[in-house]
């Protein structure tokens, strides 16, 4: 019983504490709930602190974002800017240097022109005086050489008008032949006489020495021509330089009309008709033809048309 007391002491007391025990954990954990409540208020105002933190944050680094950029889009117009100014001051200084070069060649090119165009003047002064000095000496030898050409041109003229005038002599007599073989030739033909084939090869011999020797007398006649073109240069620029000369043609034709006159004297003093009417007036056309071509002649223009005329 007494154990059994105790036990039961025990138990009461045991209850007792187990009981202040309860209230002392009800108590605690009613205190334990107010500050895990306050906790939790404190905690839901830090979190909501934080939110509005990290809203803050966001904004602040986006407006650094923005700031940054800006800055960086400054940095660089600046350095663009930079580049570019640093670029005009290499142009600048590049073109400044070659103005400055440029003006001082100018510079030393039209001092240096200045003394050229001196020196050139003085140099085409010498050289004006010794091409005057040389035209005249040139003009001076041209006009011999064409008074030289005069002389050649008369005695070339005079020499193929003797040629001419022989051969003109030789075609006469030819035709005279050919003509006095044509008769011996009808002759023998109306006589039957076999002599009439020899003139025959006598008159075809006589007309082919006749046609070469008025062949002959085309070509001088081409030559004459030939040379008085060649003439016409050196004649005007005779007359221009005020040389008194006579024309060779017209002088071969005083020479030619001459000659013919001549010998229609002689040919009537020896029939003894040096008064008679028809030498007189023969004379007397070779006299007004002779005037007429002086005229002809006369005019430079007529120079070819006379030696033309002169081959007739």
């Amino acid at each position: 019983e007494r154990d059994l007391a105790r036990l039961y002491q025990l138990k009461k007391r045991v209850d007792g504490a187990e009981r202040q025990m309860l209230e002392k954990t009800d108590k605690d954990r009613s205190q334990s709930d107010d500050v895990l409540g306050d906790l939790m208020n404190r905690q839901t105002d830090a979190w909501d602190q934080v939110g509005s933190l990290l809203k803050l944050i966001r904004q602040l680094e986006l407006e650094r974002h923005q700031e940054v950029k800006r800055r960086m889009d400054a940095k660089i117009k600046d350095e663009k800017r930079r580049i570019e100014y640093g670029a005009f001051n290499g142009v600048f200084d590049k073109s400044a240097r070659d103005y400055d070069r440029t003006v001082t060649n100018c510079d030393t090119r039209i001092h240096c022109a200045k003394l050229m165009g001196e020196f050139l003047h003085s140099g085409f002064f010498v050289m004006d005086k010794g091409l005057k000095q040389r035209g005249a000496e040139v003009s001076d030898a041209l006009l011999e050489a064409q008074k030289a050409h005069l002389e050649t041109y008369r005695t070339l003229l005079f020499t193929l008008g003797d040629i001419e005038y022989r051969k003109e002599r030789k075609a006469t007599e030819l035709g005279e032949n050919i003509q006095a073989a044509h008769i011996q030739q009808e002759l023998c033909n109306d006589s039957l006489n076999p002599n009439a084939k020899k003139f025959s090869d006598a008159k075809k011999d006589l007309l082919k020495l006749r046609d070469e020797i008025q062949l002959a007398i085309r070509d001088i006649r081409d030559r004459q021509q030939a040379a008085t073109e060649q003439f016409q240069p050196t004649d005007e620029a005779l007359t221009a330089a005020g040389v008194a000369h006579a024309h060779p043609v017209q002088e071969l034709e005083d020479r030619r009309l001459n000659t013919r006159a001549k010998m229609v004297e002689y040919k009537a003093m020896a029939l003894g008709r040096s008064g008679a009417a028809p030498v007189k007036k023969e004379l007397e056309g070779l006299r007004q033809g002779l005037n007429e071509t002086r005229k002809v002649i006369g005019s430079r223009g007529g120079i070819n048309s006379s030696v033309a005329a002169i081959s007739q």
